[in-house]
């Protein structure tokens, strides 16, 4: 194999994994989630972040550090 063609199969393997990573982006997206996180984290481990993405439900609202001490009275 010449030099030319392993670029070529590296090039269709660069784009196909970044478009695969759309999927579970999109899922996520979704959810509420960050987009360019699980783009990343899909792009890269493709099964799991299919996984993840669809198993992950909305995030949770942030919970404030000093919520114990403002109780109400």
């Amino acid at each position: 194999m010449d030099e030319y063609t392993t670029h070529l199969y590296l090039f269709y393997f660069v784009i196909s994994a970044g478009l695969l990573g759309l999927m579970p982006a999109f899922v996520a997206d979704k959810n509420g989630r960050s987009f360019i996180l699980w783009w990343l984290f899909g792009a890269l481990l493709f099964i799991d972040g299919r996984i993840a993405s669809g198993r992950r439900g909305a995030p949770r609202p942030a919970k404030s550090r000093w919520a114990f001490f403002q109780q109400a009275d």
